[in-house]
């Protein structure tokens, strides 16, 4: 599994040092990319809108964005992570919804970084 995350967030970069604290951490690849980077590979998700906002997660040949890419990831992790799976839920809907909030909002709450 590999997961495609804003390498110039913090609230991103926070979330992935957790997952390599995690003990199946070995089980995922992460990848930080740039604004640029995010639109060459991962426009074709929204025609009218690049992937900017969402993590993107690769597993089994399948791609996962937004709300579900979290259950994904919270699923591989297993143990307490798993918890978060049961966001499954909650209507694909209202998960993305509350999801795009966040991501939205996420350079004014949690700060910015320049890419490595």
């Amino acid at each position: 599994m590999v997961v495609y995350y804003d390498g110039t967030c913090n609230l991103c970069n926070a979330a992935i040092s957790w997952i390599r604290k995690s003990p199946k951490h070995n089980k995922i690849q992460c990848e930080a990319l740039s604004e640029k980077e995010f639109i060459q590979l991962f426009s074709e998700f929204r025609a009218n809108q690049p992937m900017l906002d969402s993590v993107v997660v690769e597993s089994n040949g399948n791609y996962y964005i937004e709300s579900d890419a979290i259950v994904v990831i919270a699923s591989k992790l297993g143990g307490f992570y798993r918890l978060f799976s049961v966001a499954r839920v909650i209507p694909k809907s209202l998960r993305d919804k509350m999801y795009r909030y966040i991501a939205r909002n996420r350079y004014r709450w949690f700060g910015r970084k320049p890419m490595c």
